[in-house]
């Protein structure tokens, strides 16, 4: 598997919304805990360094996006490290303005 950098560089490209640039928030959504995960999130944090939620549950991603709602982030995104399927499918409903091609375990392992 790659580095939780590269992955995380992965994630940041997609995140450009349609050439208007970054989101004023990103939500890294995950459908995992593993180790990994932690190290992916913080990686992208940093390079973001916008207003930033983790949700590691799909049920967790529409409280993040309307948190950077309420605390005024116009654009949201999610940054999706999670398998095509249900858990991509409540991405999609949950609020964003943008949400990233899923990226998940089995893509970054094979990268």
């Amino acid at each position: 598997m790659k580095s939780s950098a590269l992955l995380a560089g992965r994630l940041y490209a997609g995140l450009h919304v349609l050439g208007s640039g970054l989101p004023d928030g990103v939500v890294f959504a995950a459908d995992t805990t593993s180790p990994e995960v932690s190290s992916i999130a913080s990686h992208l944090a940093v390079r973001l360094a916008i207003p930033f939620q983790v949700a590691l549950s799909p049920d967790a991603v529409a409280a993040a996006v309307a948190t950077l709602r309420a605390n005024g982030a116009r654009r949201v995104a999610i940054a999706a490290y999670v398998e095509r399927g249900t858990s991509y499918d409540t991405l999609l409903a949950a609020g964003a303005d943008h949400v990233t091609e899923p990226f998940g375990t089995r893509a970054a392992a094979a990268a």
